[in-house]
């Protein structure tokens, strides 16, 4: 029986990243091969508590890039089931599979070799916290002040920025990424605005959550939600339920305007397909003060 991982949000941002931009996420993490196709990344043969691997590119030179996103370094223990994962993708296609594990989350130095008896197994360790955000944000101004196109790579590098090294604070970073993003718009801009806002979710807390909200509110995608009233909990619901609140004391008012904002919140971490505990964690992190109305509304939620 499958068993479905409590996956965090740097995972699921990563692996929805990696659909939306394709060979250029491959390029983006340093691999010089072109993409033929999507690989299937369901292991059937392999007995392992998740038996399914994060995201797999078929390569035109007939290998496969095998890629696994990880928020947490447990060593030995995740690399069994990588390597279970390798020798099951080779058995079934009679292709070489090579292997790199993203880590995000602090993670600078992870062991990247174990040995199983006699099978000796090594993957390519890419850890994000190794990059600094602050020449590539600049970078991307200097290219705005010249009126340049941003890459798929510069909208890489801005929603992969607050998992990166840098004197700039992660809300900073975060705003900076929405504000730049809702300047340049394109077919991707709903999805990069949304993997954005859910770095928020996950860094941000109290005023700094509420004045990103503000920022979100005045995107394309933060007014679609509001208008669609993912019940106004992105923009005016929160801040106007919070300001009543100061005014009216533990008013109505303020429970509203923070029953929007966990509405808003849940329908965007809904969307990353977020398992329901950690969806609960996220809102608990973020309205930690109004922890019973947030299970009042996820008890509706099937």
């Amino acid at each position: 029986m499958k068993i479905e991982k409590s996956a965090k949000i740097e995972d699921r941002v990563m692996k929805r990243s990696m659909q939306l931009f394709g060979e250029q996420a491959v390029k983006y993490f340093g691999i010089d091969k072109k993409v033929k196709s999507i690989g299937y990344t369901e292991q059937p043969k392999v007995v392992v508590e998740d038996s399914y691997m994060d995201y797999v590119f078929e390569m035109e030179d007939g290998s496969y890039c095998h890629f696994e996103f990880q928020s947490s370094n447990s060593g030995r223990k995740d690399y069994v089931r990588f390597c279970a994962y390798d020798v099951n993708l080779t058995m079934s296609t009679g292709k070489n599979v090579t292997t790199y594990v993203i880590y995000s989350s602090n993670i600078k130095n992870p062991t990247t070799e174990y040995n199983f008896g006699n099978i000796n197994y090594k993957v390519n360790a890419i850890c994000m916290s190794n990059t600094n955000a602050d020449p590539l944000l600049r970078d991307i101004d200097r290219k705005l002040e010249n009126g340049e196109e941003l890459s798929d790579t510069d909208m890489m590098n801005l929603i992969f920025s607050p998992l990166m090294d840098s004197e700039i604070s992660k809300f900073d970073r975060i705003v900076k990424a929405i504000e730049i993003s809702k300047e340049n718009s394109s077919e991707k801009s709903e999805d990069i605005l949304s993997l954005i806002y859910a770095f928020g979710i996950k860094f941000l807390q109290g005023e700094e959550f509420v004045k990103m909200m503000e920022v979100f509110k005045m995107t394309t995608l933060g007014r679609m939600l509001v208008n669609d009233g993912i019940k106004q909990g992105i923009s005016q619901g929160i801040s106007q339920g919070l300001e009543q609140g100061l005014s009216q004391g533990l008013s109505q008012g303020r429970k509203e305007g923070i029953e929007f904002g966990i509405k808003g919140s849940l329908s965007l971490l809904s969307g990353l397909k977020l398992p329901k505990a950690e969806i609960r964690e996220q809102l608990y992190k973020t309205y930690s003060d109004s922890k019973d109305l947030v299970d009042e509304i996820l008890a509706d939620v099937k």
